[in-house]
């Protein structure tokens, strides 16, 4: 099963001759990135306190800034944005001067992976970022997908106020892999939930994720509240206090199917 790299931890007590095993064997190692140098386009890997090894921008990725000139400018400033980032590294090479490693090799085996996996299967994935167009994700191994927000949630609110970096949620893909358009991914957060209005009664209590502030007289009288990727509804908030992203218990006070609308109480 792939697991997005934040998930890992470098193996402090290993040793040349455990990595001289794991290049024989095809093995992935884990490491995190102690330089850059974004004029050479070099990234040193911390594999050890007292073992490193390298790599080229070429190795490290398999999307491709420099299709054209305006990308190619990008290519110092995503080298910075890794520092301190913990990845999984095929080795390429090793003796006793160099170490010579890529994270390209092994993004390109978990791509295999991903394609050679049945449509309904689930990734447990890692939220990078958000934004009002959706949620980018690690789906594992570093493979980036987006989630939009129209599969994301049946919330009509911009993920960014209330969806974070580093939650996870289980997707589905949704669109085949396109080598030729930089391997897009698209997935579905929704397509994994079979959550339904019908399902819940008046007196439930639940669990909802406060998305966005419903407000009278400019002041806050409630939240857009998702139960499911598939039921949202709105909460009061009543004396409980309360803030956008918060994980809250309610109490269920009126459903409308027929409408997809629920009313909520926030009880703490």
């Amino acid at each position: 099963m792939l697991k997005p790299e934040a998930e890992y931890c470098p193996n402090s007590s290993i040793t040349i001759s455990m990595l001289e095993d794991a290049f024989n064997k095809n093995e992935t190692v884990v490491g995190k990135v102690l330089q850059v140098d974004p004029s050479r386009r070099i990234i040193i890997v911390s594999l050890a306190p007292n073992i490193i090894g390298r790599m080229s921008w070429d190795d490290y990725t398999i999307y491709e800034l420099r299709s054209n000139p305006v990308n190619a400018l990008k290519i110092p400033s995503a080298l910075r944005c890794i520092l301190g980032k913990i990845i999984r590294v095929k080795i390429k090479s090793i003796n006793k001067e160099h170490i010579i490693l890529s994270r390209k090799d092994n993004m390109l085996e978990a791509l295999q992976c991903i394609r050679n996996s049945s449509c309904d299967t689930i990734y447990n994935a890692r939220i990078m970022s958000a934004c009002s167009m959706g949620a980018f994700l690690d789906i594992g191994e570093g493979i980036s997908a987006l989630c939009p927000l129209r599969e994301f949630t049946c919330c009509k609110v911009a993920l960014d106020t209330w969806v974070h970096a580093g939650e996870r949620c289980d997707v589905v893909i949704i669109e085949p892999i396109h080598e030729e358009d930089d391997y897009k991914i698209t997935c579905s957060r929704k397509r994994v939930d079979t959550g339904k209005y019908e399902e819940y009664q008046p007196g439930m209590i639940v669990q909802g994720h406060l998305s966005d502030p419903v407000c009278q007289d400019s002041k806050i009288t409630g939240y857009f509240v998702e139960i499911s990727p598939n039921v949202c509804g709105i909460a009061n908030v009543g004396g409980v206090e309360c803030n956008i992203g918060d994980i809250v218990w309610l109490k269920v006070k009126q459903v409308e199917p027929e409408k997809r609308k629920m009313h909520l109480q926030v009880i703490y």
